[in-house]
């Protein structure tokens, strides 16, 4: 039996530029991480609705994998330029305010 949210990760990774990595064991160790509070190895950044946002590093980069609010399995995985519209999501959710237009985001 196939994994989904494994196959699922795996396959962000690879469309979002991680090709360095084993990532099947990129996936049981971010888990293990997770789980054991290991935030030198990856650290949690940003908690919105009802998922969690772990920044993470790798031979390709800084990214970041996405876990439910109860669980540890990370789902997905997204780059800087993602979390950063989910952040300003987030900000405007909780000021009601709008992000910034022009200039550099």
């Amino acid at each position: 039996m196939t994994d989904y949210s494994a196959t699922h990760f795996n396959l962000r990774c690879r469309e979002r530029g991680i090709v360095k990595s084993d990532l099947d064991l990129l996936h049981r160790g971010l888990r293990w991480a997770i789980e054991q509070g290991r935030d030198d190895l990856c650290e949690m950044v940003l908690k919105y609705k009802d998922v969690r946002y772990w920044r993470f590093r790798c031979p390709d980069g800084i990214f970041y994998a996405v876990t439910g609010e109860n669980d540890n399995q990370p789902r997905t995985v997204v780059t800087q330029a993602i979390l950063r519209k989910k952040k300003w999501a987030a900000k405007r959710s909780r000021k009601g305010g709008e992000a910034p237009t022009g200039g550099a985001q």
